[in-house]
């Protein structure tokens, strides 16, 4: 009876350790995706002034 109630806890303990490492993986992913979501808008601005100074004239009439 002991045993079993040993055996359960640490299986219990191991899921949750288990959980734990999943969730911690799954925030860097996060934080990875956050970072290139980031470099994707700035290069994105960086195009339409890129654009912008190809279509708007510099030189008023």
């Amino acid at each position: 009876m002991t045993f079993t109630l040993d055996n359960r806890s640490q299986n219990k303990e191991s899921s949750l350790t288990k959980a734990l490492r999943q969730i911690q993986q799954l925030n860097s992913k996060i934080q990875e995706l956050e970072q290139q979501h980031q470099d994707y808008v700035q290069k994105q601005q960086n195009l339409i002034g890129a654009i912008a100074e190809i279509c708007i004239p510099h030189s008023a009439p």
